[in-house]
C-alpha cells in the first residue's frame, strides 16, 4: 500500500517540480509567461507582434 512520505512537505505538484524557467518569455509589462501561452496572463498582450 502506498503511503504519504512526511519528508516531502511540498507535495507532488508536477508543474512546480519540473518548472526551471526554461521555455518562458517576458512580456513588456514585466510578467513571466510559460511558452505555450500565446498571450500574456497579466495584460493580454500577444507573445509575438503581428500574431492574431
Amino acid at each position: 500500500m502506498a503511503e504519504a512520505r512526511p519528508e516531502d512537505p511540498k507535495g507532488k505538484c508536477t508543474l512546480c517540480q519540473s518548472f526551471n524557467m526554461k521555455g518562458t518569455w517576458n512580456c513588456e509589462c514585466g510578467a513571466v509567461n510559460i511558452s505555450r501561452e500565446a498571450k500574456c496572463w497579466r495584460c493580454g498582450r500577444p507573445r509575438f507582434m503581428g500574431a492574431d
